[in-house]
């Protein structure tokens, strides 16, 4: 449906982008130029808020992540509407991530994404091609992908938080689980006495069995 909705809006979006930018330019410059680094804060909070990490090291590897984007995106772009249009491809590549079955590895899930990626941002730049107010650019490609790779990065990054801190909280009631295990095979825990083994009989004990 994602994908539907980015090819459909090809030949309708630079017309609204136009109409908009010529009749609101001061409040339209304003709000595209800070659209990025609002939009990549925003990613960062929100990636905090969502894995609960209170991790220097993971919010480090996200920042980085979120400012080298940045940066290369404001380098090989020139102007806000391509800005958009890569933000569009790194959300493409974390709904294909999050797309396949609870059971499948980060690394398929990566290719996965990574291939979709690509193919769709050649039909894009093919579409593109054909219609008359849009230009086909070997650029954009290279763009479109590098966008996708964050995206599936970040993707990683926060799926492998989630399961680390799923593990160490679900730690400590496997270990006093395999425990209680072991005291019950012993038969020493205090709620299965009974079911342990039996005391020898001699001569001093005898009677209380009689």
């Amino acid at each position: 449906m994602f994908t539907g909705a980015m090819f459909l809006g090809l030949p309708v979006f630079p017309v609204i982008w136009q109409a908009v930018a010529s009749n609101f330019p001061v409040g339209f410059h304003l709000v595209t130029t800070l659209m990025l680094p609002v939009c990549l804060l925003a990613l960062v909070v929100g990636i905090r808020k969502t894995t609960g990490s209170q991790s220097r090291i993971f919010s480090g590897v996200v920042v980085g992540l979120c400012m080298g984007f940045g940066l290369l995106v404001h380098g090989m772009v020139s102007t806000p509407a391509e800005q958009f249009h890569a933000a569009e491809y790194a959300l493409l590549a974390a709904l294909v991530y999050r797309a396949p079955a609870h059971g499948v590895s980060r690394r398929a899930r990566s290719l996965i994404a990574l291939a979709s990626t690509f193919v769709i941002g050649l039909a894009d730049e093919a579409v593109q091609y054909v219609l008359p107010n849009r230009v086909f650019d070997p650029r954009d490609i290279l763009l479109n992908w590098t966008a996708g790779a964050f995206g599936v990065c970040i993707s990683m990054i926060v799926h492998g938080q989630r399961n680390s801190e799923h593990r160490q909280k679900k730690l400590p009631w496997d270990l006093k689980s395999t425990a209680v295990g072991r005291r019950n095979r012993n038969g020493s825990h205090p709620e299965h006495r009974g079911t342990g083994p039996r005391p020898s009989l001699n001569r001093h004990n005898y009677c209380k069995y009689l």
